[in-house]
């Protein structure tokens, strides 16, 4: 390839990368609007709906999550976990603080 060749060759790479950066900016202006406004009086962090009802209740999560291993893992197994549990809740409460 020549110089010309190459100097063509990147300019169109150059558009079709400030094409690409528009059409993203594009699309995060389309996601935030369908986000909606931020809440001051809650954090940010999840923006999953069902994240968000799981962390503001983990009481509940933690009721669902043994019912579910139950479920699944079986009642014999669950009563071992009793001590794993424990730690799991003394954990979250030094992460918490």
């Amino acid at each position: 390839m020549s110089d010309i060749e190459n100097a063509e060759a990147l300019a169109s790479i150059d558009a079709q990368r400030d094409i690409l950066r528009r059409k993203m900016q594009a699309q995060r202006q389309l996601i935030d609007a369908q986000m909606g406004p931020d809440s001051d009086d809650g954090p940010v962090f999840p923006r999953s709906n069902t994240m968000r009802f799981f962390y503001e209740r983990p009481g509940l999560a933690s009721k669902l999550a043994i019912e579910l291993a139950s479920v699944l893992v079986g009642a014999r197994l669950i009563k071992s976990m009793g001590k794993t549990l424990g730690f799991a809740k003394m954990l979250q409460s030094m992460l918490n603080k």
